[in-house]
């Protein structure tokens, strides 16, 4: 019996929505059928509540929140969307609020 030894990478510093076109752009099909079977369950009477536990700098949740915001927005133009980007209080938000400001 042959034994694996699968490691999973853990490190996605290099991901984020400067290079999202290299990285995610081939996985965005897949990502907007999960994505779309989880909208199939809800009630856009009320809100819908986007989070990222674990934020950073904000770079690596943009392009998935932009293209869930594009799907929410499909099926319902008045839903409101409230997103939580959350972290450890040990971090510098600094980087994370200027990125905010700067996709909105």
């Amino acid at each position: 019996m042959a034994m694996f030894d699968l490691k999973m990478n853990t490190d996605y510093s290099h991901v984020n929505s400067d290079n999202f076109d290299v990285f995610l752009s081939p996985h965005v099909g897949r990502l907007t059928e999960i994505f779309n079977k989880y909208l199939d369950g809800l009630d856009f009477k009320t809100k819908v509540n986007l989070a990222d536990f674990g934020a950073n700098d904000g770079k690596n949740i943009f392009p998935f929140l932009k293209i869930m915001i594009e799907l929410i927005r499909r099926r319902s133009a008045s839903c409101e969307i409230y997103v939580t980007l959350n972290d450890q209080p040990t971090n510098d938000f600094t980087a994370l609020v200027k990125n905010v400001e700067d996709k909105t």
